[in-house]
């Protein structure tokens, strides 16, 4: 995802002022990986550690449903 994209749910992330989302994900290198696209582009995504955490946290929660 670019972190561009994020704007549209400052609000849902509880960003209220005009901070830059990349100062953000560069707090939390265990979680967010940033990948370089070019001179211009950025994305980012999960961590590998951070992405089985959050599918185990995803499987708990549909064994607890059921």
């Amino acid at each position: 995802m670019q972190p561009r994209a994020l704007g549209r749910f400052r609000r849902d992330l509880g960003l209220t002022k005009k901070r830059r989302f990349i100062a953000l994900l560069r707090k939390f290198p265990a979680v967010f990986e940033i990948v370089e696209e070019g001179a211009f582009l950025l994305k980012f995504k999960l961590t590998p550690e951070a992405e089985n955490l959050y599918l185990e946290e995803l499987k708990i929660r549909n064994q607890m449903e059921d």
